[in-house]
């Protein structure tokens, strides 16, 4: 049977080549397409190392408020600490809560490096650590003690680590 049907497709393929060259490569494409999409999409909501809890996990970026009476005006801001600190950290039943800043770059001066490197800094709280898993190579993440001390910590990547200090064995 599948004999068969394999002369009959290479006798289409000889009679059309042209045709049966389009057919094929179109729905090789369709496949790719939707395999594509299935991936891009797995990878924006699956629990994905160190986003291991984002089935769990409800983003919040900003807030809107709008007249509802007669839409005189609106307004959309970012959240601000005291804003998290109120509503956020208080709420019940919620495993942890964390606060971001957005992704910002800094300068870093090196001692023998000619000019200071950039890297991208976001600012955190202790929640941070519950909610994305991280592998520490050396130290551990900071506290909640740390966090309300305002002690300032830094948790530095093992390439930022190697640029700054030439290797990954950098705590304190």
């Amino acid at each position: 049977m599948i004999r068969k049907y394999l002369q009959q497709s290479l006798m289409m393929l000889k009679q059309n080549p042209l045709f049966s060259t389009l057919y094929i490569v179109g729905t090789g494409l369709a496949i790719s397409m939707v395999m594509v999409l299935a991936v891009l999409y797995y990878i924006k909501i699956g629990d994905i190392y160190p986003e291991t809890h984002r089935s769990r996990t409800l983003i919040a970026s900003s807030v809107h408020m709008q007249n509802m009476e007669d839409n005189s005006w609106n307004n959309t801001w970012q959240f601000s600490a005291p804003f998290v600190k109120e509503c956020f950290y208080q709420l019940n039943g919620v495993e942890a809560v964390t606060a971001i800043s957005d992704v910002d770059s800094w300068s870093v001066k090196v001692e023998n490096a000619k000019r200071p490197l950039s890297a991208l800094v976001k600012l955190t709280d202790a929640g941070f650590w519950k909610v994305f898993d991280f592998a520490f190579i050396a130290g551990k993440p900071f506290t909640d003690a740390d966090f309300q001390s305002s002690l300032r910590t830094v948790v530095i990547s093992e390439d930022l680590a190697r640029q700054i200090f030439g290797s990954t064995d950098v705590v304190g």
